[in-house]
């Protein structure tokens, strides 16, 4: 990994400490330069030591929780960004292997279909996965095996290009990101890493599954 490399990572969380506790543990020495966790309206608010800690006194949603930490991050001058979930579902250590891979790449994702990481995924996310991932392949004339995975990793250069505002506050945001980076030709790598499913992790509920099913084919079918 290049020594000009300057880490931040952006934590979204909602409720759940004792995981955003282990999350924060987990991470690699390189992702703890500086450390955002977003409190996206938890009803007892979070406690975390080291961190940066950005409150959103209502829960505005998974989108907006990113874009408060994207813009912490950029504005203290991160030359690369780690986006990693505060529940633990991805395993943090897994980001070290990884984080070479942005001395040539614009993007990096977590995928959990590399090396069977997908073990224990429930089959519905599973089938709707491959669907929409392999729709955008189709569509992009590109490459992924997963592009609904939530552990990624940016260039500085890559964010504060994107127009972030213009994108949902809620779910669809990480598709309409991703969407982005494909049609302007940016250079996306992946990498493996494991996801726990264990009761206690947070999952999205079968409607709002549903609406992001729905946003994500309106971004693919007219970008």
């Amino acid at each position: 990994m290049s020594e000009d490399q300057n880490w931040a990572t952006v934590i979204p969380a909602y409720n759940q400490p004792v995981r955003l506790q282990k999350t924060i543990e987990n991470l690699p020495r390189q992702l703890r330069n500086l450390i955002i966790v977003i409190d996206d309206g938890s009803s007892i608010p979070l406690q975390a030591e080291n961190v940066e800690m950005i409150r959103h006194e209502e829960n505005r949603g998974y989108g907006a929780a990113q874009k408060s930490g994207y813009e912490f991050a950029l504005s203290k001058g991160a030359t690369h960004i780690a986006l990693v979930h505060g529940d633990c579902q991805y395993d943090p250590k897994a980001y070290e292997p990884a984080l070479p891979l942005m001395n040539e790449f614009d993007v990096a994702l977590g995928s959990r279909f590399l090396s069977d990481n997908a073990v224990g995924m429930p089959i519905w996310r599973k089938k709707g996965n491959r669907f929409l991932t392999g729709l955008a392949n189709f569509r992009f004339q590109s490459n992924h095996t997963d592009l609904h995975t939530g552990a990624r990793l940016f260039s500085a250069n890559t964010l504060s290009k994107a127009p972030l505002t213009n994108f949902s506050n809620d779910f669809r945001f990480d598709h309409q990101l991703l969407v982005w980076a494909i049609q302007n030709k940016l250079k996306i790598s992946e990498f493996p890493i494991p996801a726990n499913y264990e009761d206690g992790v947070s999952s999205i509920p079968p409607l709002k599954a549903i609406k992001y099913a729905a946003g994500c084919l309106l971004s693919i079918i007219a970008p």
